[in-house]
């Protein structure tokens, strides 16, 4: 664990600061943390065991090459993506500012984001037992941080993050608004926050209600009971007549070509399985309309929101 991390670390139970206890605790005035291969765990047990276990298997799938090269998520280029979002949400980080990638998965979006910006500080959150493979992945990467938490009671600093992202997590808790708002608390009076969040079937184009339809009609809404090998190999199966439609399918004016780039017949597969077993493994996905979550960001104090595409919000806060 970096020393600077401390900055931003609270006790996910009190609040209090954290300090350390010897080289593998983290205690406050009244409770204590283990620090497992350097990175801080900062899980309370009231999130969904579920839901953890099945992303963790995901990201050893991902880890293991079983879905998309690893510069690449859900078909984008992950430098392309951090650009994009830097592009288009995202203003400079200040030197010393930190970022928050609330929910950061396997972290190639993180290291990405901290690469980008070697004058701030980046934190990569998330409640997954593959978070010491991130760290080790990472290792070489000054200014990125590893912690171990929930995104619905995170172990950090109420206002300590000048830019925050939390792409296609949220949507996963048993309370998206719930968790929106605990997220959002950490924003610094000047913040900056972009989430991705499933869209409202109603104000979705085809394609994304064929993504619901897998879920939902075809495997009856049960695919997070499968065993993940299960799942794994039923979706590769699925997903072999579709192949041949998938070039037209990037082609469509609903997708942003300046994401899509570069992409062999092999990376459009491998996206496509990836894309099915997010949709499928976790136990919750919730879906939300254009006017609810900019009342979240609005009754958050954030009274800018923009979208720049369908299902990414930006809120931005002035101090």
């Amino acid at each position: 664990m970096k020393p600077d991390l401390l900055e931003v670390l609270a006790c996910p139970r009190c609040g209090e600061p954290l300090h350390p206890e010897g080289e593998t605790t983290l205690v406050c005035s009244t409770h204590a943390y283990p620090i497992v291969d350097g990175v801080p765990d900062m899980l309370l047990g009231r999130e969904s065991t579920p839901s953890r276990e099945a992303f963790s298997q995901q990201w050893r799938f991902r880890y293991a090459g079983a879905f998309e090269r690893e510069n690449r998520v859900f078909w984008l280029g992950v430098d392309d993506s951090v650009q994009y979002l830097q592009a288009k949400v995202f203003a400079a980080a200040a030197p010393g500012e930190w970022l928050l990638d609330a929910g950061c998965g396997s972290g190639e979006k993180a290291i990405a984001l901290a690469k980008a910006n070697p004058q701030a500080k980046v934190l990569a959150l998330d409640f997954s037992d593959t978070v010491g493979d991130l760290a080790r992945l990472a290792w070489d990467v000054p200014n990125l941080h590893v912690v171990r938490g929930d995104v619905s009671n995170p172990p950090l600093r109420a206002g300590a993050f000048a830019r925050i992202v939390s792409i296609g997590v949220l949507h996963h808790t048993p309370d998206a608004k719930a968790a929106f708002d605990a997220v959002a608390r950490l924003a610094a009076p000047d913040a900056q926050f972009a989430v991705w969040l499933y869209p409202d079937p109603n104000e979705s184009p085809a394609f994304q209600k064929i993504y619901y339809f897998v879920r939902d009609v075809l495997f009856l809404g049960q695919g997070h009971a499968m065993t993940p090998e299960v799942r794994l190999l039923a979706l590769r199966l699925l997903c072999l007549p579709v192949f041949a439609l998938l070039p037209l399918f990037t082609l469509s004016q609903a997708i942003n070509q300046e994401l899509y780039r570069d992409m062999s017949i092999e990376d459009l597969y491998r996206g496509l399985v990836f894309l099915l077993y997010d949709d499928l493994a976790p136990q919750y996905q919730s879906r939300h309309s254009r006017a609810e979550v900019e009342g979240w960001y609005h009754a958050n104090g954030f009274p800018r929101v923009e979208q720049p595409e369908l299902g990414l919000f930006a809120g931005y806060r002035q101090a």
